[in-house]
């Protein structure tokens, strides 16, 4: 498997508020994508530490998740953990999240609030996203205080054959629909079957400021080797 991400600063913050993190854990695959919530002081810390959560919570059940619920719980409840060790207000934390596990028979995806995560395997294909109307395009779901299963978005997909998965911020400008996102999935498998995840970490930090604005952009991936 190679893998990997690109996260670089807008221009409307004073810091990156975005955090991700890509990795391996005993023969699985972890992505952990965050986007702290602007209007939050202290939403860098907050991004951090979903990404923080997830590792913990995988480590403690060994990436055999059971209950999407008990999960996403979890992950809550350690989130709530790491930013209070910071001494911080959970309300001044506030951040996104785009979760993917990779085992070897399994997908299983989660998204709270903005940014999309797509996946692919056995010439199928999953978007998880923000379908906003009009009228709410400035508000999101996120982690606070209160554990909310409802506002959370999951699948799990068994596999024979894994071909990718991609997640990203909404500073990205991709024009958030199904098809839009299910299209730059399976272009971003092709382009990059051959590459390795250094070179697609080079690639991306070539044309990722294109598809930016003002926003934090972040792109993280995961692909077959």
């Amino acid at each position: 498997m190679k893998y990997g991400g690109v996260s670089l600063q807008g221009s409307y913050h004073a810091e990156n508020q975005d955090a991700y993190m890509v990795r391996e854990l005993d023969g699985n695959y972890i992505l952990a994508v965050s986007d702290g919530l602007g209007s939050r002081p202290h939403s860098a810390v907050g991004s951090a530490a979903l990404c923080k959560a997830v590792y913990e919570t995988l480590v403690e059940c060994s990436c055999q998740i059971v209950s999407a619920e008990d999960f996403l719980r979890d992950v809550h409840e350690r989130w709530k953990i790491a930013v209070a060790e910071k001494e911080l207000d959970i309300s001044d934390s506030n951040a996104t999240a785009l979760i993917c596990i990779v085992t070897a028979e399994h997908i299983h995806a989660y998204r709270l609030g903005d940014g999309f995560l797509a996946v692919a395997a056995d010439g199928e294909s999953a978007v998880l996203f923000d379908e906003k109307e009009d009228g709410f395009a400035n508000l999101t779901d996120c982690l606070d205080s209160d554990f909310i299963l409802a506002s959370w978005e999951y699948r799990h997909l068994c596999m024979r054959t894994f071909e990718g998965v991609i997640a990203g911020t909404d500073g990205l400008d991709l024009h958030m629909n199904a098809t839009n996102l299910t299209d730059f999935l399976y272009d971003f498998c092709a382009e990059y079957r051959a590459e390795t995840a250094e070179e697609i970490e080079a690639d991306i930090r070539m044309w990722l400021p294109r598809l930016g604005g003002v926003d934090d952009t972040t792109l993280a991936f995961l692909l077959p080797s």
